[in-house]
């Protein structure tokens, strides 16, 4: 891996942590994370898996206290987050 691969990773990791500090005071780690992720509904009326207004970075996060552990998706569609 070249160097500056491993800086701008480094970089990354740095802003994450501080967006996750700032989205969920009980953060302590993350546990592990995907570049992408978006959130669908499923409606059992019609049967049909419904795009919902989220999609980003998601993080398995782990927390100070309860809940231990948890998933938080850093919306880059709107500035609410769901966890």
């Amino acid at each position: 891996m070249e160097l500056n691969n491993v800086l701008d990773f480094s970089r990354r990791g740095s802003a994450n942590i501080s967006s996750l500090k700032r989205a969920d005071e009980n953060f302590l780690d993350i546990v592990g994370e995907a570049n992408h992720a978006v959130l669908y509904q499923f409606d059992p009326i019609s049967s049909r898996w419904n795009k919902m207004e989220y999609e980003g970075a998601i993080f398995a996060i782990r927390g100070k206290q309860m809940p231990i552990y948890s998933l938080l998706l850093l919306n880059r569609l709107g500035h609410r987050r769901f966890s």
